[in-house]
């Protein structure tokens, strides 16, 4: 039981560091992710290009790429549901 625990903790700081991570994401910094993913001209995990065509840092380009649904819904949250109906 005692090894279970310990395997357990590193995961713990991984998902808080997630969260601390998502903290510092604008909206703004999000829509521009989305403009750029939305418009195809490149590939989202060329960091580099994103950055340049967002006008957004690299740092936050993986920020964004590591919490996308949860950004996606922390920003727009149920508005492509309701846009549905």
């Amino acid at each position: 039981m005692e090894a279970l625990l310990n395997w357990d903790l590193p995961l713990i700081f991984y998902y808080a560091n997630i969260a601390n991570n998502m903290e510092n994401i604008t909206k703004e910094q999000f829509e521009a992710f989305e403009k750029v993913r939305l418009s195809g001209k490149t590939n989202m995990f060329d960091y580099r290009m994103v950055a340049i065509l967002g006008k957004i840092s690299q740092k936050t380009v993986k920020k964004i790429i590591t919490n996308y649904l949860r950004l996606k819904f922390k920003f727009k949250g149920n508005e492509e549901e309701k846009s549905a109906r």
